[in-house]
């Protein structure tokens, strides 16, 4: 029969065999970049803006309506035994308007009524009114160089 071999003998073979293999191993250094990231105003040219206001006359017309009343007084001077109510007899409102007499006796006279008619006309209005209207010229005054930078001009 064999003899077993001795686990310590073994454990101690292996430390060994470690031990040389961390002598003859080499560092490698594990290395990270890190970004900062920052910014700045750079002027890189400039415009100038001129406004100049111009003005015109324009005529606008308009319709524009009115209405006139003509009243004329119709003498009545009847006697009544109660105020008649206003009415409309086509496009005339006819109001009633009373007046109390004394008599030895009193009596209800219809002294005159009110004609009203309504006459409408249109007459065509002008005004002259002045516009203005603003317009805006830029102009490119050049461009402005910066060192490290490269300045291109458009059209």
């Amino acid at each position: 029969m064999k003899p077993l071999p001795d686990p310590l003998a073994r454990v101690d073979a292996l430390a060994d065999t470690a031990a040389q293999n961390l002598a003859v191993s080499e560092t490698i250094p594990v290395l990270q970049e890190t970004v900062r990231v920052s910014k700045r105003e750079v002027e890189t040219g400039r415009v100038a803006v001129y406004k100049t206001v111009t003005e015109r006359d324009e005529t606008v017309e308009m319709l524009l309506k009115r209405t006139d009343l003509a009243v004329e007084r119709i003498p009545v001077n009847r006697v009544v035994t109660e105020v008649p109510a206003s009415r409309q007899d086509g496009d005339t409102l006819i109001i009633p308007t009373m007046e109390e007499v004394l008599f030895v006796e009193k009596r209800l006279v219809l002294k005159e009524e009110l004609h009203i008619r309504k006459a409408t006309s249109e007459r065509l209005a002008r005004e002259v009114v002045r516009l203005r209207t603003e317009h805006a010229e830029i102009e490119n005054t050049g461009t402005v160089s910066v060192p490290g930078t490269q300045a291109t001009q458009e059209g």
